[in-house]
């Protein structure tokens, strides 16, 4: 039902907005979600942590609690620089990523992946109600709402607040997350920051093409939401066998990885049918259905393999990926600004450049957790 939402609103949205109004909504949404990486990966660090070592209430407390408080100073600093909007974004959308890990950490998965999902239904409708407004105050709109539903479902259906009376802060462990947590967040914002800074450069210098990379891009998210439904679960079970039987990890991996990948292949391939027998014809954007070969066939085949990047964490190897995703990131960068100055290159090449990058990245990725996991070098 999530992937349906997100399917709904890639192609709904589209259709009711101009071109630019589109290529300017997914623009926002884009930069609001760029702010849940000033968390510096508590979130990360706190899961890790607490699949790793057992879990109870007074840490997940502890954690929300604290989190809140940094969260609230740290939107209190965006609005001095940036301004209302930026600092209440922001603050949603950070409160919305420690609501999720703390669905995470109940193994209450769908919850967990409901905010994004959510924010593009109600996306939908307040476009369709509210087509005189600017696509920032339409945005706004939908994440001040969303954000008021998933708090509520919170209260309800999280186990939180049950011992609230018996709260005692641990500013230690809560600096323990950022500890464990910002290898992982810092690998994460690496990889947002290509797509990011693709995003820009295809906008600012291939105006003509920014709306069919919007949409390839928006429509791809179905495949790698379905793809993140592993890694979320992921997270939690390779904590889970190294803590209880860390001989069975290699095994795990693998399983993991053959079971992601059969139901890659099968959603893309169903993904870029529809696309190119039904969608590209209806909208009529120029290379929509080439980019969305790019973005799902690599970028899927690259979620794949790096849905088992958590590993990274209990093996102790994310310093060997953040340097080779920095690399990557510095590569595709430098590539952006080399091929914009010959002519012969279109903004399909430059995407095709980063994900090629990405892919190999990801072979090194993965590589190295296998190597590890074989070696039970915990």
């Amino acid at each position: 039902m999530l992937f349906a939402v997100v399917g709904i609103e890639a192609l709904a949205l589209p259709h009711i907005l101009s071109e630019e109004g589109y290529v300017e909504f997914e623009f926002i949404k884009s930069t609001t979600f760029l702010f849940q990486f000033l968390l510096l990966g508590s979130c990360s660090g706190y899961l890790t942590i607490s699949t790793s070592r057992g879990n109870d209430n007074q840490k997940s407390m502890n954690f929300f609690m604290l989190s809140s408080l940094y969260i609230i100073f740290i939107a209190t600093l965006l609005s001095l620089f940036y301004g209302y909007y930026w600092s209440l974004v922001s603050l949603i959308a950070m409160i919305a990523l420690v609501i999720e890990t703390q669905f995470k950490s109940e193994e209450k998965y769908f919850f967990a992946m409901a905010f994004k999902p959510m924010v593009s239904l109600i996306s939908i409708f307040a476009v369709i109600s509210l087509s005189e407004w600017e696509e920032d105050d339409i945005f706004m709109l939908a994440i001040l709402i969303s954000i008021v539903i998933y708090i509520f479902v919170f209260f309800i259906k999280g186990k939180l607040f049950s011992e609230l009376g018996k709260l005692q802060l641990d500013f230690k462990a809560f600096i323990e997350f950022f500890v464990r947590g910002l290898p992982i967040n810092s690998s994460a914002l690496l990889l947002y920051a290509i797509f990011y800074l693709d995003r820009t450069f295809i906008i600012e210098n291939y105006e003509a093409s920014a709306a069919s990379y919007s949409l390839a891009f928006s429509i791809s998210q179905m495949v790698f939401i379905a793809i993140n439904m592993f890694s979320y679960v992921n997270v939690v079970d390779f904590g889970k066998c190294i803590r209880l039987h860390p001989e069975r990890l290699p095994q795990l991996l693998m399983d993991k990885l053959r079971s992601c990948l059969l139901f890659y292949g099968l959603i893309s391939c169903i993904s870029l049918i529809v696309i190119g027998v039904f969608i590209e014809d209806f909208y009529g954007f120029n290379d929509l259905f080439e980019f969305s070969l790019v973005i799902i066939v690599i970028g899927g085949l690259v979620n794949v393999l790096i849905s088992v990047g958590s590993l990274h964490t209990y093996l102790k190897t994310q310093r060997y990926n953040v340097t080779a995703l920095a690399l990557v990131m510095l590569c595709s960068y430098l590539l952006n600004q080399l091929l914009f100055l010959n002519d012969d290159f279109s903004s399909l090449h430059i995407l095709l450049k980063s994900y090629i990058l990405l892919l190999l990245y990801s072979v090194f990725s993965v590589s190295i957790v296998i190597y590890k996991s074989v070696r039970c070098d915990l």
